[in-house]
């Protein structure tokens, strides 16, 4: 889930040298989209989804614990 708040960054030679510049208001302007109005809320969101994801992980039973299983299957059949 993108949250829409890339940046197009326009590259430029100087002295041979590629360099790629943005505009403070620009960066500006897209921290605010993500502090205010609806992609706050889809943010926060995604932070909470990401939060449940890595409990479960985590927790008796989770997919770690299975990874951890499956690794020693396979280290112990060779």
């Amino acid at each position: 889930m993108g949250l829409g708040a890339g940046l197009v960054v326009p590259e430029r030679d100087v002295e041979g040298e590629k360099i790629m510049t943005i505009d403070r208001g620009v960066i500006c302007e897209r921290v605010k989209e993500l502090m205010e109005g609806e992609k706050e809320r889809k943010v926060k969101e995604r932070a909470q989804e990401l939060g449940q994801l890595a409990r479960h992980a985590v927790e008796k039973g989770g997919s770690r614990k299975k990874l951890d299983e499956l690794i020693a299957q396979l280290t112990n059949n060779m």
